[in-house]
């Protein structure tokens, strides 16, 4: 299958190819980064002859930005394919930014993986149904205890309770059923409190209408407060503290706290300002501290509880300073001072989420997540422990499967369901989406050669060096594999399929530039012509480069900022191996029109120049005058500056 690149475009370049399978049907192939597609990539549009030769877009069409990214999308209204400009540098690609369409990914990936474990959980059993309201039934996670709900009409899973699923719930109840089994509590207006001991379920009747209510009245515990007569109320209640001219006690019925006002008479339920803060103030600290337990200690803190109004109250140990409120870092300091294996031995471990386990120190009633290796202990739950616990969880429970093994730790596992595919690392026991970069290449390593060859699928052929495209039907796995040279490969560059060297807009590397090579251009026409390893246009004599670059320099078809560049390459002069191939491409995009494939070319010839000079220990004579912006640069500040003009109008 012969290999054509599409034209260099705007710095840009194709590697695409389309290509027809074994059903005669059109696919398109990425020579470069070996991926399949079925629709035409927009590099093949582009990077053609629809965008101009080198000219900027015609503007934009439209903006889409991208929530908690610099990047916005932006439409080319030639061609109507997007690009995305960067509103912080300007900077502008063809290709989406790493991070814009992550997010949407990253939802559907959790969206998946939250569906298919507690489908999982559901199939499993034993954890109970505990309510049904309407569609939705209501079931618990016995792992976190949490509860999760599922659409018996679509099949969906959720963690979020549907909105008025308990209100529902509750008006599709026996009540009269439901009230006799009930424990009645407290009772303000034509409203009292119930609790249901069958569903753990708090909820309010109204007498007067025979309603039920899931949500407490407004107003309710300062009704109910209101209602009861003072001094029998106080009589049959606790004090737990004082402070200002307020008490606080707890009713020995109820167990309700209220606040109660020795100076006014008055009674109420929230705790007034200060209350707390000003309590800890004036406590008698040698009568506070005698009745107070010490529950842990955390750098300078220690956290105390009081034993007679089970109040919590902190000690700076090194300043007496006293907090009714927990310090910030106070339990992640907690952690950090305790002996990680006694730690580990004092707590009872939960859910585990990559490498990281959930843990509950009893003493403290601290949870906090354990790595197994490191011993590192945090209060804040790790960002993807409920993924890395999902996966985890789904492996287990035995929905996925092993498919691949790289032999580097890492195993490829697949959904038997969905056929959704990630990775995990048996060393470091972490599970990802990302296949590992080295992957692919590492399982080849692992199989026998022969025996993958035979029952692998022997697919078309790529460029012209002997390569196959070959499917192994076991895995599912896509490499390649060269007869002539009985060697098998993970991925193709154009250098191994094409004997190719990449097109200056393609340079990975910073100052790597082109070498011998060969690119044929849509138009048919070459961007240089090679034979063994030498351009046969390139023993240019240094008098003639010069009268090139002067020529060009002083013409007013170059763009001024090409001219700039072309005259410091020349004041700059400094020869290295290949740069008289890499003058003859330049000269060869200037006489095209490609002023911006020229100028990333000159850019690299600046840039090997001052390499070179830099080996030899050679500074420029006076300072380097600063680069001018070039034409893209320029193109990016216009294109940003439109897209700007178009939001604010």
């Amino acid at each position: 299958m012969a290999i054509v690149f599409e034209k260099l475009y705007r710095g840009g370049v194709n590697y695409w190819i389309e290509a027809v399978d074994d059903d005669g049907l059109p696919y398109f192939f990425n020579t470069w980064t070996q991926d399949r597609q079925e629709e035409r990539p927009y590099e093949m549009i582009l990077f053609g002859d629809i965008g101009g030769k080198g000219s900027k877009a015609a503007g934009t069409a439209s903006t889409k930005p991208s929530d908690g990214s610099t990047w916005i999308e932006v439409f080319d209204e030639e061609s109507g394919a997007p690009y995305y400009v960067n509103s912080v540098t300007n900077e502008y690609q063809w290709t989406v930014p790493k991070g814009f369409e992550d997010a949407d990914l990253l939802d559907r990936q959790t969206n998946w993986l939250e569906q298919d474990h507690m489908a999982m959980l559901t199939a499993r059993g034993g954890q109970g149904l505990t309510r049904a309201s309407g569609p939705w039934r209501e079931m618990m996670d016995e792992e976190s205890l949490q509860p999760y709900y599922q659409n018996l009409q679509s099949g969906e899973f959720q963690w979020e309770k549907p909105l008025g699923f308990d209100q529902e719930w509750l008006a599709s109840q026996d009540m009269i059923a439901m009230s006799n089994r009930s424990e009645w509590g407290r009772k303000a207006g034509p409203f009292s409190e119930l609790f249901d001991p069958l569903t753990n379920i708090t909820y309010y009747f109204n007498e007067r209408s025979g309603d039920a209510v899931f949500d407490k009245p407004d107003g309710f515990d300062q009704r109910w407060l209101d209602q009861q007569d003072q001094s029998s109320l106080i009589t049959n209640s606790q004090i737990l503290r004082e402070a200002m001219d307020w008490q606080e006690y707890a009713d020995d019925a109820t167990g309700a706290i209220y606040y109660y006002n020795k100076k006014t008479g008055e009674t109420v339920w929230e705790p007034p300002r200060y209350f707390s803060h000003k309590w800890l103030l004036d406590a008698d600290l040698v009568q506070l501290s005698a009745r107070s337990k010490r529950r842990m200690d955390a750098g300078l803190w220690s956290e105390y509880k009081d034993e007679e109004s089970g109040a919590l109250y902190y000690m700076n140990n090194d300043t007496g300073e006293r907090a009714d409120v927990k310090p910030d870092s106070f339990i992640q300091d907690f952690l950090d001072k305790q002996d990680p294996d006694a730690l580990e031995k004092e707590s009872t471990p939960g859910r585990v989420g990559g490498p990281f386990t959930e843990m509950l120190h009893g003493a403290t009633e601290t949870t906090f997540y354990f790595h197994f290796k490191t011993k590192e202990a945090l209060f804040k739950k790790p960002e993807d422990f409920e993924d890395q616990h999902r996966m985890s969880s789904l492996r287990s429970g035995g929905r996925v499967l092993a498919r691949r093994t790289s032999g580097t730790g890492w195993t490829e596992l697949m959904d038997t369901r969905t056929g959704n595919a990630y990775y995990h690392n048996r060393a470091t026991r972490s599970y990802t989406w990302d296949k590992p970069s080295d992957f692919d290449a590492a399982w080849l390593d692992t199989q026998d050669k022969k025996k993958l060859i035979k029952r692998s699928k022997k697919g078309n052929t790529i460029g012209d060096k002997g390569w196959n495209i070959m499917s192994d039907k076991d895995t599912d796995t896509i490499y390649y594999y060269n007869e002539e040279l009985d060697q098998v490969a993970s991925s193709l560059s154009p250098r191994t399929a094409h004997d190719m060297r990449d097109p200056p807009s393609a340079l990975g590397d910073q100052g790597r530039a082109l070498e011998d090579g060969e690119i044929q251009l849509k138009d048919g026409s070459k961007a240089a012509d090679v034979k063994n390893g030498k351009v046969e246009t390139s023993d240019v004599e240094d008098d003639d480069e010069a009268e090139l670059l002067k020529t060009h320099a002083v013409g007013d078809e170059v763009p001024e900022y090409l001219r700039k560049k072309l005259a410091q390459i020349s004041k700059e002069y400094e020869p290295y191996d290949g740069r008289a191939e890499h003058i003859v491409w330049m000269e060869d995009f200037i006489d095209k029109g490609e002023h911006l494939n020229a100028s990333s070319v000159a850019d690299q010839i600046l840039q090997m120049q001052g390499e070179a000079r830099t080996k030899r220990g050679v500074e420029l004579e006076g300072d380097a005058p600063p680069p001018d912006k070039t034409e893209e640069e320029l193109w990016q500040e216009e294109a940003y500056a439109m897209m700007m003009a178009e939001e604010n109008q």
